[in-house]
């Protein structure tokens, strides 16, 4: 893992908000995350889709997506499920779990939530 080369105000604004510094390992990673999402296949279930942004006093926000099948009747009822992705989630997020999320909303007939954070 190599540092990046910063100017200097550069450098010194990561340090301020929290001491991240780029490092060449960071720009592996969002090459194999595009590399992931250019792989998924093209066909894409239909379903409905709600981002919410939810906050917890004294806790960061976090990103919600709620996906529902596209048939869902607004009196029915949905088990829910709760996707939370592995530890490391370095290598992905919302976009590069869409495929997946979407076969598993409108397969399982369920009410997907998915919490899009990062570690």
């Amino acid at each position: 893992m190599t540092l990046l080369s910063l100017e200097s105000a550069a450098k010194n604004l990561c340090i301020k908000t929290g001491g991240f510094v780029p490092t060449t390992f960071g720009l592996q990673v969002l090459r194999e995350r595009l590399v992931l999402e250019q792989k998924q296949s093209v066909y894409l279930h239909p379903v409905k889709f709600i981002d919410e942004i939810v906050e917890v006093p004294e806790l960061p926000a976090i990103k919600l997506r709620i996906m529902l099948p596209v048939d869902v009747k607004k009196e029915e009822k949905l088990p829910v499920l709760l996707y939370i992705h592995g530890g490391q989630f370095v290598t992905g997020d919302a976009i590069t779990y869409n495929k997946l999320l979407r076969e598993l909303t409108q397969r399982a007939r369920v009410c997907l939530l998915f919490p899009e954070y990062s570690l």
